[in-house]
């Protein structure tokens, strides 16, 4: 065995950790949060909607992995409060939204979240953001619609893969990439598992709890 969370999570945090979400966790608290607002259901993907007066453009705000629409709730919350209706969608095959039953690229992930945001809730020009995987999502967005998409924030800006001649990199960018690399190694090796063969870590996961929690715990 390694050092306290140096192979990954720690197993006596983790038992803390499990013991509080099997027993002193609100959830009636965290429903009672969703539920305040608008929970809005269009070809099988969710969407929190926090609604704003006024005519301001709408923000999309786009979770990644692992994520969820709660994580932007509190961004939402601002920018309602700030003349800004917010939608908080759920990924397709994330929180409320059903699966896609087919693997979806990003192309197909920003094709249903555009459709969701006009064609479901009739949004003619909008604000995305997003982090994550929500990022090249909210990206794509962008590049497909961008008589509709009038802004663009995103929060994951990568270094992966690694450009294949570094020769003319400066010294700052070159820091940048190795950054990267350390990381891709530590803590990216989700991306090459969930990439190349998702089904054999995902029964494991959906059938442990515990497993499950140890899995996203180490990533964030």
């Amino acid at each position: 065995m390694g050092e306290t969370w140096e192979l990954g999570t720690d197993v006596a945090w983790l038992r803390e950790f499990c013991d509080y979400w099997r027993a002193l966790h609100d959830w009636a608290a965290t429903e009672d949060r969703f539920n305040r607002y608008e929970n809005l259901r269009w070809d099988g993907l969710h969407v929190t909607r926090i609604a704003a007066e006024g005519d301001r453009v709408p923000v999309v705000l786009l979770h990644g992995w692992p994520s969820g629409p709660i994580e932007y709730l509190t961004a939402a919350e601002i920018l309602a409060a700030g003349g800004y209706t917010a939608l908080v969608p759920s990924l397709p095959g994330f929180g409320w939204s059903e699966g896609p039953g087919e693997p979806l690229a990003i192309r197909g992930v920003a094709e249903r979240l555009h459709a969701l945001v006009c064609d479901g809730l009739g949004v003619e020009r909008y604000v995305v953001a997003g982090g994550d995987w929500g990022a090249p999502i909210a990206a794509r967005m962008a590049q497909n619609a961008p008589e509709t998409v009038v802004g663009l924030y995103v929060t994951t800006p990568g270094v992966l893969p690694v450009p294949g001649d570094l020769s003319n990199l400066s010294e700052e960018e070159q820091r940048f990439v190795e950054t990267g690399t350390r990381w891709r190694r530590r803590h990216g090796h989700h991306l090459v598992l969930q990439g190349a063969a998702p089904d054999v870590v995902s029964p494991a996961l959906n059938d442990s709890p515990a497993g499950l929690a140890a899995y996203l715990v180490d990533k964030y």
